[in-house]
């Protein structure tokens, strides 16, 4: 019996994967698409083991791809690059791909079938893109589940062979059933209805200094200041970075210091194109003195 109740919040896309079940209508390729901790990967789990039967943590006909650095020919998920620095984000590769379609090539060892889930869809290059393309246009008997925040960040000529099964944020009153009261509120809003991003937020939260938090806060309003905190902030690395932008847009945005927002959306896209990262913050951080005034609605 596939436990389906402890995916909570999303009792449309259970009825989606499990009626496709029951009526064997299940496509050949699924795009779960919604916010990042909302259950995605829980459901592609559980829906994996309902086609294979097989209710096994990691089932062999069960193949599950993320996001992976990559330094000289050796690639390192999330968990392998614990300690280790990288300059770029991670993604899913041609490589992955390719070992896709190798295992795809292959008679399934237990089930009738086999499954390929790929979490960080939208993270693919057009190399990527185009090897998963082709697979997803042969006839293999198997199923492939991506999973991605927004549909627009997927490929249109991937996207479009997939059938969408859409996931919601939660709401705060469940947020706190899941995960407990012990977060501070700001986390809880950051995470806009995703109790994995509670978690994940928090632990962010923790392993940026306290006295670097506070000096951003009352906003610093003179040119030395910002230019000491981007010498600060350049110190962290580009994780911990992104979750600072975050954290002080959302900060802002309560204290109507909208000023600084548009700057700082700005210093993310810079920073998530391998700008040097001090260079970026002191643009960013000096951009705030001159920008223009936006009320906050």
């Amino acid at each position: 019996m596939i436990p389906w109740a402890q995916l909570r919040g999303q009792e449309r896309a259970v009825q989606l994967l499990t009626r496709a079940i029951a009526l064997d209508r299940v496509a050949q390729g699924y795009l779960f698409c919604g916010p990042q901790g909302v259950g995605k990967a829980l459901a592609a789990r559980l829906f994996a083991q309902a086609l294979l039967q097989d209710d096994q943590s990691q089932p062999p006909d069960l193949l599950w791809l993320e996001p992976t650095y990559k330094k000289g020919d050796r690639l390192y998920t999330a968990e392998q690059a614990q300690g280790l620095e990288f300059t770029q984000l991670p993604q899913v590769r041609l490589e992955q791909i390719r070992n896709a379609g190798q295992f795809l090539s292959l008679r399934p060892l237990r089930a009738l079938r086999k499954v390929v889930v790929i979490e960080g869809a939208e993270t693919m290059q057009e190399a990527a893109a185009n090897a998963l393309l082709k697979t997803l246009e042969e006839p293999l008997g198997a199923v492939l589940v991506l999973l991605a925040p927004q549909v627009h960040r997927v490929l249109p000529t991937v996207r479009s062979r997939c059938q969408l099964v859409p996931f919601y944020r939660l709401s705060d009153a469940l947020i706190r059933e899941l995960v407990g009261p012990n977060y501070p509120p700001e986390v809880i809003t950051m995470a806009q209805g995703s109790p994995g991003e509670v978690v994940r937020l928090a632990q962010e939260l923790a392993r940026v200094p306290p006295k670097l938090l506070d000096a951003f806060l009352p906003w610093p309003r003179q040119p030395l200041p910002m230019l000491q905190l981007a010498r600060e902030v350049e110190g962290l690395d580009l994780k911990a970075q992104l979750w600072l932008v975050d954290y002080l847009q959302q900060k802002l945005w309560a204290q109507g210091e909208q000023k600084a927002l548009l700057p700082l959306e700005q210093l993310r896209k810079r920073l998530t194109r391998h700008v040097q990262p001090r260079l970026a913050w002191e643009v960013a951080l000096l951009e705030t003195l001159s920008a223009p005034h936006y009320p906050v609605h």
